[in-house]
């Protein structure tokens, strides 16, 4: 039988050559995080079976490092030799063939290769970002990769939402699109309503958020009907602005609208949008959120607290701090679980509000001291500095602001207006206890 190698020899076959290298599976590596594909480890199975039974693999693509030879595209296969390798199957080396191209070129061949899984939503937005951030535009990414601008962006986009509703993207129980529309939609109440949604379905006995949980559609019949009756109506300017119906179409309207308004009902506290004025009537008042500082402050040092450790301490936050602030609040300070909040946020926020209320004790010692009012500013700042140094020093008997207080009354007044003084008394009053 003839092969390839006889058919090159004929100079008027035209066929070139491409070559592939059989490179040791020891000098191969794969770098941690590279891949925007997540590992699958039924796929990596699959190879390792596949190796283990002599079965063709196409060869990696690949390039030369000063670590070694590093794999651009074909990860599950490297990953599926390994596993083999630890099974007892001998394999020395891979068959690899080397990667031309840029960086970008190296994510969008990962992208766009044939050989490995189909990307995710998830792992899609990844590469996009990547390229992003190498400085293409989107419609430079969408030629790229051969997918629309559209898709790009709305890959992107996903990147921006929450933890919450990407894992929820990615165990497969809400849609990619649907997990960008409630992030666009609700913002910072994005979790709590994907939250609101995954009950609604489990409660009708489904495993994911459908478009038709999420956004539910009215009986077209229905909505119809309602047309129809309304078509005779006309308009009246008499009393100002008001429909006279036909003589008995209004009961039937009525009920229309109130199982309408009875489909559509919201917790009003989810929804987002440009801030709103507050409305007034004669008989009620919708109360706003409060946006600057001492407002929240007065309503709740807690409600600060949120927003400050959330986007920092400021004299006025926007309507959305103030409401993913009132969200976290009313879910819970310490133990949120609705409202997503890092760790480290919510021990940021109980060491503001520590901070605040050993100021606003210390403050209102001073007023109620011999301190004259002229001059209480000044030695309240200078007595919080020496406070916190005190009650940051581990061997300190000073562990609260009462105890810097109860220290203070026994400490000359003549010292409270000099830091250096104030700071040399206290520590020597603090060595005087600790001996």
């Amino acid at each position: 039988m003839a092969s390839l190698g006889q058919l090159y020899n004929n100079k008027d076959s035209g066929l070139t050559t491409k070559k592939t290298f059989m490179v040791p599976l020891a000098e191969i590596y794969a770098e941690e995080g590279y891949n925007v594909r997540e590992l699958n480890i039924p796929h990596v199975e699959e190879f390792r079976d596949a190796f283990i039974s002599g079965e063709y693999l196409p060869p990696l693509a690949v390039e030369v490092t000063e670590r070694g030879v590093k794999v651009i595209d074909g990860h599950h296969r490297y990953y599926g030799a390994l596993a083999a390798v630890e099974m007892g199957h001998e394999i020395v080396r891979l068959e690899c063939k080397d990667f031309v191209g840029t960086e970008a070129d190296k994510i969008a061949f990962m992208i766009t290769s044939s050989q490995g899984l189909a990307l995710t939503p998830l792992e899609r937005g990844i590469a996009y970002m990547r390229l992003q951030n190498q400085g293409f535009s989107n419609a430079e990414i969408a030629k790229k990769v051969k997918r629309s601008e559209s898709d790009v962006l709305q890959h992107i986009q996903l990147n921006e939402c929450s933890p919450y509703l990407k894992s929820l993207v990615r165990s497969g129980s809400l849609n990619y699109a649907l997990a960008i529309n409630i992030s666009r939609e609700h913002g910072v109440y994005a979790d709590r309503e994907a939250a609101r949604l995954m009950k609604k379905a489990e409660d009708a006995g489904k495993t994911k958020i459908t478009k038709s949980i999420a956004k539910p559609q009215f009986n077209a019949a229905k909505a119809r009907r309602v047309l129809e009756l309304l078509c005779d109506a006309e308009f009246s300017n008499t009393n100002g602005e008001c429909l006279i119906l036909t003589d008995g179409t209004s009961e039937e309207i009525n009920r229309i609208l109130t199982e309408y308004r009875q489909g559509i009902q919201t917790d009003p506290a989810l929804t987002s949008g440009e801030q709103q004025p507050c409305q007034t009537t004669d008989e009620s008042s919708e109360e706003c959120l409060p946006v600057l500082k001492m407002d929240l402050i007065n309503k709740s040092v807690q409600l600060w607290a949120c927003a400050a450790a959330a986007f920092g301490d400021k004299e006025e936050f926007t309507f959305f701090e103030s409401k993913f602030a009132h969200s976290w609040l009313a879910d819970s300070f310490e133990h949120p679980t609705i409202v997503v909040v890092m760790p480290e946020i919510i021990l940021k926020a109980k060491h503001l509000m520590e901070k605040y209320l050993d100021s606003k004790e210390l403050r209102s010692w001073l007023e109620s001291s011999v301190c004259a009012a002229e001059e209480i500013d000044h030695v309240h700042e200078r007595m919080i500095d020496v406070a916190n140094e005190a009650m940051g020093d581990d061997k300190s008997p000073i562990k609260n602001m009462a105890d810097f207080i109860s220290l203070m009354k026994g400490t000359p007044t003549d010292t409270w207006f000099n830091i250096r003084k104030l700071r040399a008394a206290v520590f020597a009053s603090i060595d005087t206890e600790v001996k």
